[in-house]
């Protein structure tokens, strides 16, 4: 019996000290628990206040953004508000009266109209054609390349050619002059000396021009020298005339046509034809010069035919 009192006593007490034991235990889950409810509330708080400031972002970009309209739309009012002229357009009853300015003149002026393009008929004559011989003045052999490999004459039909309506005799090259300060084609300014009938009514010239320059602007012209000391001058005007060989257009001036199109070695190239009247047809003409005036563009004359009285 003894035995087993000792017994009790030694369960009872191991049951004691296990529950004193468990009670450090329990406060630490107890604690843990607080933890957590702690950490949790902070959480909340913070994601609260992050979604406030991305309200308030938001809010504050659109706030930025109606000042901006708001200030564009008064400016636009402003600018649009005159009082003594324009267009008056009524707001609601008690509102402001808002106007409509009149175009403000262009500084640069008013640009041009645009050219009509006219589409002309073929050259008519009534007297005698005579296509005059450069063979003589030719400077510019027909295969030659100028400045560029292949620049040249290209396909251009050689013998008696019609265009626009005149008939020309094509030679072996062309009369090519020189047009600017230095020209590096190192051709010259004038050739002079091409012999013509006596008396002649008009001068039609096949011809166009090397290098581009801003036009209208004369470029150089035949000069007519008359027995008795006189002489006129017939211009070449660049963008009225003629143009840059390598391109092509429909010559504003009533006097010009566009004759000839093809190609050579570098490029499309063109030609045109300029019917001249002779101002004194009375007169004899000792001899006919073709000049330049050294302004950026060089004349090019392959052909010239008149028609006589």
């Amino acid at each position: 019996m003894k035995a087993i009192a000792v017994c009790l006593e030694t369960s009872c007490d191991d049951r004691d000290l296990q529950e004193r034991s468990a009670i450090p235990s329990r406060r630490r889950d107890a604690d843990d628990e607080t933890f957590s409810e702690l950490r949790r509330r902070r959480h909340e708080r913070d994601e609260s206040a992050d979604t406030g400031s991305h309200v308030a972002l938001v809010v504050g970009l659109a706030s930025v953004g109606v000042v901006i309209v708001v200030a564009l739309i008064v400016g636009l009012m402003i600018m649009l508000g005159q009082e003594d002229e324009g267009f008056v357009a009524q707001g609601p009853a008690g509102g402001p009266q808002w106007q409509v300015l009149d175009p403000a003149p262009n500084p640069w002026g008013d640009p041009e109209p645009p050219v009509p393009i006219v589409q002309r008929g073929p050259f008519q004559t009534q007297g005698k054609i005579v296509p005059l011989d450069l063979a003589g003045k030719i400077n510019w052999a027909r295969d030659e390349a100028i400045d560029l490999g292949g620049n040249h004459l290209g396909d251009l039909p050689i013998g008696e050619q019609t265009f626009a309506g005149m008939r020309f005799k094509i030679q072996h090259g062309a009369l090519l002059l020189g047009g600017r300060p230095d020209p590096p084609t190192g051709k010259p300014l004038e050739i002079g000396g091409i012999k013509a009938p006596a008396k002649f009514q008009r001068l039609y010239a096949f011809h166009g021009a090397h290098y581009s320059i801003f036009g209208p602007k004369e470029i150089g012209g035949y000069r007519l020298r008359y027995d008795d000391g006189q002489s006129t001058v017939l211009a070449i005007v660049y963008g009225s005339d003629v143009t840059d060989w390598f391109f092509s257009f429909n010559p504003p001036a009533d006097r010009s046509r566009l004759g000839w199109s093809g190609r050579n070695g570098a490029s499309a190239i063109s030609f045109y034809v300029t019917r001249y009247d002779n101002p004194h047809p009375e007169k004899t003409v000792v001899g006919v010069d073709v000049f330049a005036t050294n302004v950026g563009a060089a004349p090019v004359c392959i052909a010239l035919t008149v028609e006589e009285n």
